[in-house]
């Protein structure tokens, strides 16, 4: 099954704001993660982000949710781990 990206305000907000460097990393792991998603144990998150998922990426965390019955992923959030969690 094949899913398709998109983002919420916010998250292409806080990608947009990656160097490009990290965006193309961020990008390639969300392109692995697209294709591999049957395979890729799904980490929930919890507290204030607790219904969401996320998505390691080095240092980077990447915030999503997954609507499985319209093959949908939402990225809400880009960042770095430190400033994430704020």
């Amino acid at each position: 099954m094949t899913y398709t990206l998109e983002f919420t305000p916010q998250g292409e907000k806080s990608f947009n704001a990656l160097d490009r460097e990290t965006g193309q990393r961020v990008l390639n792991k969300l392109k692995w993660f697209i294709n591999n998603i049957d395979s890729v144990a799904l980490v929930p998150h919890y507290g204030t982000l607790e219904g969401l998922f996320k998505l390691k990426v080095g240092d980077y965390r990447v915030i999503y949710n997954i609507n499985t019955e319209r093959t949908i992923i939402t990225i809400h959030l880009v960042g770095h781990r430190k400033e994430i969690y704020r």
